[in-house]
């Protein structure tokens, strides 16, 4: 089944995450004069858990990553270099990097549940929907076509019931500009020959 189109294109949600990180930078060195260099990390911890809660793994992760070379490049001596050659430093450097990859696991774990359960609870008032049309006794051009609706929304695609008449199969119900080729036919008659699922076009 198709998952939810996101709401951001893929770049979008990178670059958010980047930019979440640096402002994550500017807030660190607003605040190195009141903390010490080691609980500056704990403000990257921001970032990863915003990254991972409005857009998942990919951009929290990234988020991580960056965020670990953010402090070492600027709030490790020597400053502005990659190298770090305090241990309390890298210490901080490795505990940002284990706390911010434990947040990234929950945080986008509980996102991916809770996506789950909304679509759960769509897929639920689809097919509630769709029970009251059949038991308030309507025709069946208005069944089919509360039946053909149901599956284009919880599909989130294009959807179509074919039947058979005489010879030949038609669609008696579309949903989602639902386009019907040869090749769906040929299914359909597969399909209803072998009374097996078939995959159209």
């Amino acid at each position: 089944r198709p998952a939810r189109p996101p709401s951001l294109s893929l770049i979008a949600q990178y670059g958010l995450a980047l930019m979440l990180v640096a402002l994550a930078t500017g807030l660190a060195f607003l605040a190195q004069r009141l903390i010490s260099a080691p609980n500056v990390t704990l403000i990257y911890v921001l970032p990863v858990i915003i990254s991972a809660t409005l857009f998942g793994w990919g951009p929290s992760l990234l988020a991580v990553v960056v965020g670990v070379v953010a402090f070492d490049f600027f709030f490790t001596e020597p400053y502005y270099s990659l190298t770090i050659t305090s241990p309390s430093d890298i210490w901080a450097a490795v505990v940002l990097f284990v706390i911010a990859s434990i947040v990234t696991s929950l945080a986008a774990e509980s996102r991916r549940r809770a996506m789950e359960a909304r679509e759960a609870a769509e897929r639920a008032q689809e097919l509630q929907a769709l029970a009251h049309t059949v038991i308030e006794g309507r025709s069946q051009s208005q069944i089919l076509q509360a039946a053909a609706t149901a599956l284009h929304r919880i599909f989130r695609a294009p959807a179509a019931i074919l039947m058979q008449r005489e010879n030949h199969i038609e669609a008696v119900a579309t949903a989602g500009s639902a386009q019907i080729t040869e090749a769906d036919r040929e299914a359909a008659r597969g399909a209803l020959s072998s009374h097996e699922k078939t995959r159209g076009d």
